[in-house]
């Protein structure tokens, strides 16, 4: 009984103790808790042919905010699939070789602990592409996802997510007519990559 009781003082000492210390001084985690700032590059972006680059700000201790813009470059293979009500429709936009292009993407995440390992994220994303008289823009909204963000290096980090959402695929050929333009809506599967430098 009295061995119960010493041990119990001793445990009451160091936990009142520790709550006097700073805790960052006693346990390092290598900065970690410290990330406030990421820049990242879409790796599966550059597959479709956009050249993105991000910014994510992180808030809270598990949520963070992001803006990406990209130019397009070349036509790719898309990232994402889609089921859409005229198929035709859909694969004649891919078949098109566009000659200029930009994207947009909004994104919001919230992690299950800090801001690393499982997340769910919240987006916007809007596409657009050109060649002569003929425009193809891609409005995805909202895109639900989940993912795995990880750690590889100090302030390198890995990133994958998949979802679902809703897509507007939207045709103009101004050489037919100025006003008028092939609308199409989708259930829009979209899978990212990203690769991100913390600090």
């Amino acid at each position: 009984m009295k061995s119960i009781l010493i041990i119990l003082l001793i445990s009451i000492s160091i936990s009142l103790q520790a709550q006097d210390q700073d805790l960052d001084k006693v346990f390092d985690d290598g900065g970690i808790s410290n990330i406030k700032n990421s820049v990242f590059i879409s790796a599966s972006d550059l597959v479709e042919g956009f050249f993105t680059v991000g910014y994510t700000r992180y808030v809270g201790e598990s949520s963070s905010l992001g803006l990406a813009f990209g130019l397009y470059l070349y036509s790719g293979p898309a990232m994402h699939w889609s089921i859409t009500s005229d198929d035709s429709f859909y694969n004649s936009l891919n078949e098109i070789d566009y000659d200029k292009g930009f994207m947009f993407h909004f994104i919001y995440r919230s992690y299950f602990a800090d801001h690393d390992g499982f997340f769910w994220q919240y987006g916007l994303m809007y596409k657009s592409r050109k060649i002569s008289t003929v425009s193809y823009n891609f409005l995805a909204v909202p895109e639900l996802k989940f993912g795995y963000s990880l750690s590889v290096l100090k302030n390198i980090k890995l990133s994958a997510n998949g979802g679902l959402g809703f897509g507007f695929y939207i045709l103009k050929d101004t050489s037919i007519s100025a006003d008028i333009a092939d609308v199409d809506m989708s259930l829009y599967f979209p899978i990212n990559v990203e690769v991100a430098y913390v600090f």
